[in-house]
């Protein structure tokens, strides 16, 4: 299961508005369901995410997005962990020098 909202720059039928107008769910079986934040608020279900592509951002020639939110949170702990591990090499490099200076052999 995996997590996204519909992010709109331009509202062109004045209806949904603009930014995260939508938020989503994506079920292991293919199933979507998405509901609507605007002043008239609903919820939608969907076979697949194609569908909700297709409908939805147009297969991409719309100005409507899918951000998958689960990713982006992946990508944040994923760089968060890649950073702590440079830290960690660089700290271990900094000890293997200062004992080579302690021990010159």
């Amino acid at each position: 299961m995996r997590r996204f909202y519909l992010f709109r720059k331009e509202d062109v039928h004045g209806m949904s508005g603009t930014g995260r107008v939508a938020d989503g769910v994506e079920f292991d079986n293919g199933w979507v369901a998405l509901t609507w934040k605007g002043e008239v608020a609903s919820l939608t279900t969907f076979h697949s995410i194609s569908a909700v592509q297709k409908l939805h951002t147009h297969n991409g020639q719309h100005d409507t997005q899918i951000v998958w939110v689960d990713e982006l949170y992946e990508n944040i702990e994923g760089k968060g962990k890649q950073l702590k591990k440079k830290e960690k090499e660089q700290l271990l490099h900094e000890d293997d020098a200062e004992e080579d200076k302690e021990d010159p052999k």
